[in-house]
């Protein structure tokens, strides 16, 4: 039971949240281009005891935005 818990956990992580690299990545956009987009509060940062991540609907509407 608990696996199973633990999988939907990660399921729901992996559907919602974007990590660091994986935002870069999806942006195509440098590290410091992308430290600037969290810097101006065009991202919102979740840290969590040294955990850093994104939610992903924001990346993309992020990335839409710039695309057009």
């Amino acid at each position: 039971m608990e696996q199973k818990m633990k999988k939907r956990q990660i399921q729901f992580l992996n559907t919602h949240f974007l990590s660091t690299k994986e935002s870069i990545e999806y942006l195509n956009v440098s590290q410091q281009t992308f430290y600037k987009l969290v810097k101006e509060e065009k991202l919102t940062k979740i840290d969590k005891e040294g955990v850093i991540l994104y939610f992903k609907k924001e990346i993309k509407k992020l990335k839409e935005r710039r695309n057009n």
